[in-house]
């Protein structure tokens, strides 16, 4: 399925996360990305058991089971289900942050061709642009964090959203764990489109900034070949302007 395997790849970058798989109940498919040692027939029966937690009548909505050697996430829906196996120091604000946005993103893949061309803005909703943007500082994060250390990463990025919560407070639910990867708690952040790209292009270049300042390493890099994987699709939706 187009956009699974950023799916995948979004949440399994969650630092503690050992692997997810993802349950595709209206296809009969099944998704995911764990280590190797992991036995195709032990995913199997994983997602057997998710899909089983929702024909037993569960709610739609996640679950957190604890046990000796680390938790286990789950999504319940009646679309996708998932499952996210992680290590006892997971962010787990973070971790449910980051599958509830991802399974946004499968519900309204899944549902876009009912959508009517009017409820999109060229093409793209705010949605869309938000997780762009996320993706993108989360990029510059990892850049930031490969020098500096994750703890500097956060402080710096904290301090730069912070700054600008005055002029636009929606960024107050803009989250950043201890190692500087960023997620939206509520959303949308903003109906308004422009002022959440123009917010995201500042905080982005103030947060290269500020860590450019602390390390010539850092400085050595540009902003643009750190971002070179979104700058079209950045471009497309003004964060260059």
């Amino acid at each position: 399925m187009p956009g699974m395997d950023s799916v995948l790849h979004n949440i399994k970058s969650v630092p503690g996360v050992r692997g997810v798989v993802v349950l595709d109940r209206k296809e009969s498919k099944i998704y995911r990305r764990f280590p190797a040692r992991y036995e195709d027939n032990d995913l199997l029966i994983l997602a057997t058991a998710i899909g089983n937690l929702y024909n037993s009548g569960l709610n739609e909505g996640l679950l957190t089971m604890n046990f000796s050697n680390g938790l286990a996430m789950t999504f319940i829906g009646e679309h996708y289900s998932l499952l996210a196996l992680a290590q006892d120091e997971v962010d787990t604000i973070f971790l449910k942050t980051a599958i509830r946005q991802q399974v946004l993103h499968l519900i309204r893949k899944a549902n876009s061709g009912s959508e009517s061309s009017g409820s999109l803005s060229r093409s793209r909703s705010n949605e869309e642009d938000l997780e762009l943007l996320l993706e993108s500082l989360n990029q510059v994060s990892h850049s930031i964090r490969k020098i500096l250390g994750g703890y500097i990463a956060s402080r710096e990025l904290k301090r730069c959203r912070d700054k600008l919560i005055k002029q636009y407070p929606f960024l107050k639910n803009l989250y950043v764990d201890n190692s500087g990867n960023a997620a939206a708690i509520n959303k949308p952040l903003t109906d308004n489109q422009k002022d959440m790209v123009r917010s995201f292009g500042e905080l982005v270049s103030g947060y290269y900034a500020a860590s450019a300042r602390l390390s010539p390493k850092m400085a050595a890099l540009q902003l643009k070949d750190i971002l070179r994987e979104y700058s079209f699709k950045l471009s497309q939706i003004g964060f260059w302007s």
